[in-house]
């Protein structure tokens, strides 16, 4: 009887280590610390445990314990973290090669052509 109570407490106590969470929370903000409506926080490894964050970045999400969020917004760096229990305070910095925007205008073919015509 003893050794089943023994191997009955292990087994609980190994179902009760794997099933451990953890709840993250925390902010959202850009550079200029505007929040960032809408910024997607998902578990890493797991992705369909996600949420998008709040009206003012705020964000609360449960994950395994030890785990991994990853945090993205269109334009911006997407950030890997690893979760904590307190609460924290992500900044998104702009992403370079997203905005790689030619600045010239395409005109100068246009022009070129029409001088042609007209001459």
């Amino acid at each position: 009887m003893k050794k089943q109570l023994v191997l009955f407490y292990l087994l609980f106590l190994s179902v009760t280590a794997f099933a451990q969470k953890q709840t993250v929370t925390g902010t959202v903000t850009d550079v200029t610390k505007e929040p960032l409506i809408g910024a997607t926080i998902i578990e890493v490894g797991n992705p369909t445990n996600g949420i998008v964050a709040d009206i003012n970045g705020h964000f609360s999400l449960t994950i395994n314990h030890g785990g991994s969020i990853e945090v993205s917004f269109i334009g911006l760096v997407t950030q890997r973290l690893v979760g904590t229990t307190a609460p924290m305070t992500i900044i998104l910095k702009e992403d370079a090669a997203m905005l790689d925007i030619d600045s010239e205008p395409k005109f100068s073919h246009w022009k070129l052509s029409l001088y042609k015509v007209l001459n």
